[in-house]
């Protein structure tokens, strides 16, 4: 269950609904209600996308692993062979690394981005537990104010 505090419109979470009926349960919120995510499926399907809504209760985040990372353009960056070293990077101004290099829960939480409007131009970091997508959505816009663009979304 997301409360709906999470979540903001463009985050993008999973819907069992639509993946049963499209084979694909990524969605992205179009509007929230008291009650319901109203959203529009990521990826087109045979009947084209689907718009329908899901209850908070029923809203499912979506765990973020590597692949996921890649389709919102984040390259893998660091050596195999150094875990500690292996981050995602996007854009040259924020990498992410996986929570068990630094911190003591799983999924992904430290993220590192250049601020380029303080005066001293110094690398800034903050520490984040995360581990859903919507998470991250939501800390990059806090970060950068841009929107994650998902690589592969099908428009209308």
């Amino acid at each position: 269950m997301i409360q709906p505090n999470d979540l903001r419109i463009g985050n993008i979470i999973w819907d069992d609904v639509c993946n049963e009926l499209h084979g694909n349960g990524l969605v992205k919120i179009k509007s929230l209600s008291e009650t319901i995510a109203h959203y529009t499926s990521l990826i087109k399907s045979d009947f084209g996308k689907f718009n329908s809504g899901v209850a908070y209760i029923n809203a499912k985040g979506v765990l973020i692993t590597p692949e996921i990372l890649e389709n919102f353009g984040f390259k893998k960056w660091g050596r195999d062979d150094m875990p500690r070293t292996v981050s995602y990077e996007l854009a040259g101004k924020i990498h992410i690394f996986p929570a068990n290099s630094f911190c003591d829960f799983e999924g992904f939480g430290f993220l590192h981005y250049k601020l380029s409007n303080f005066e001293n131009n110094k690398d800034e970091s903050a520490r984040f537990k995360f581990k859903y997508l919507h998470q991250l959505q939501n800390i990059y816009y806090l970060a950068t104010s841009e929107e994650l663009i998902y690589k592969n979304e099908t428009n209308d």
